[in-house]
């Protein structure tokens, strides 16, 4: 009865002042969470990849970040602002993990944990990283703060620096577990991976995961495999570039938005040069290499099944470009390096998009090579068995 009194209090909004409070504070939590993106821009995780929470190479991780943003900004606000309502920091943390959480097992499908060991860990993963935003509130708000001013805290007891020292254990405690599971636990097989281990890892699953039940790419293999046959290319490579960009390209909403814009605003799309529908292949660049005007190119890439035949068009182009670039061994390390630097359009092949490109388009075609390699293992072996 007592702990449902405390709860009721607890998240009880007060006023206005207080809801507005929150909303800064979210958004607070927010932004801070995403700066590391410019402080280290090799070692970022994005609002949607935190599943994947702790790199053994780095210290200033994501995770780490976060914890160290929770609690500066829980004691920037308590201290600088006078914000003492413990609501105002616990809602606000709530609806931090909601946002960030909900989009991931959304798309993912992650709600149906059942399914799979694979699904049912990343869910964990989702719902632990809640967990965690909470118990880092909690450990600034019961006990490091009040113990600074001399109260009690969580624990009655007659040493506040108690109530301290077990706010800074709870505080990281956390990371500790983050690190023991990743320690332990190899959940993309990293070995495969020579650089960029954090990004490729995280898009080489995330693509994996959409690959097996989540991808509108997968009810077009037909297609896939008779435009890859057709301009004599392996089916992975242009499964893996459709993949990437469908997983750049966002979600339902996001290709909704796309879909608005085509139909009823062409005369932006058209001036914005946008890059349109699975293969995320530029207008102008579909305009050139079907030699057609950039209107009739828009509505080309507007049918799912022209857009996969122009992007395989594409892919090939670049693969014949390579071929004859007899400069190339001194500027590109494979095919990968020049189809990535050319279809995203970077500068060079050493900028860090590209880099990342090329490496999980290798990834991948290593993890099939493999996948391939053991199955036609297994049949022969399965052969020799029966003849015996």
């Amino acid at each position: 009865m007592m702990g449902e009194v405390y709860f009721k209090v607890l998240y009880s909004i007060q006023n206005i002042h207080e809801l507005f409070s929150i909303v800064c504070f979210t958004v607070l939590f927010l932004i801070s969470f995403t700066v590391h993106r410019k402080i280290i821009p090799k070692g970022y995780f994005s609002l949607d990849e935190i599943a994947y929470m702790f790199d053994l190479k780095r210290f200033w991780t994501a995770s780490n970040i976060r914890c160290f943003f929770i609690g500066a900004i829980i004691f920037l606000g308590y201290y600088q602002f006078d914000i003492k309502s413990k609501t105002v920091y616990y809602s606000a943390l709530g609806l931090v993990s909601l946002i960030q959480v909900f989009p991931v097992i959304m798309k993912y499908q992650l709600y149906k944990f059942w399914e799979g060991t694979y699904r049912f860990k990343l869910f964990c993963a989702n719902i632990f990283y809640v967990a965690v935003l909470f118990f880092m509130g909690f450990a600034c708000l019961e006990f490091m703060i009040p113990a600074i001013q001399g109260e009690k805290g969580y624990i009655d007891t007659v040493y506040p620096s108690i109530n301290f020292v077990l706010g800074i254990f709870l505080y990281i405690f956390p990371l500790f577990i983050q690190f023991s599971v990743q320690r332990n636990a190899d959940f993309m097989n990293s070995v495969r991976i020579n650089f960029l281990h954090t990004d490729t890892t995280i898009m080489l699953r995330n693509i994996d995961l959409m690959n097996r039940k989540n991808s509108l790419v997968i009810y077009y293999k037909a297609e896939i495999k008779k435009n890859a046959e057709f301009y004599k290319m392996d089916p992975e490579l242009l499964k893996s570039v459709l993949l990437i960009e469908e997983f750049n390209r966002g979600s339902l909403i996001q290709s909704f938005i796309e879909r608005l814009l085509i139909n009823y605003f062409p005369e932006i799309v058209l001036k914005q040069d946008m890059s349109i529908g699975f293969g995320q292949v530029k207008i102008s660049t579909a305009s050139r290499l079907l030699n057609i005007s950039e209107g009739k190119a828009l509505e080309e890439l507007a049918n799912p099944i022209k857009n996969i035949e122009i992007c395989a068009r594409y892919i090939r182009l670049l693969i014949n470009q390579y071929a004859k670039n007899q400069f190339r061994s001194s500027v590109y390390n494979d095919l990968y390096d020049y189809i990535a630097k050319n279809y995203i359009g970077a500068a060079k092949a050493t900028m860090y998009n590209a880099v990342l490109y090329a490496a999980i388009l290798r990834g991948r075609s290593k993890i099939e090579m493999e996948q391939r390699l053991q199955k036609e293992k297994d049949k022969k072996n399965k052969q020799v068995f029966v003849k015996a």
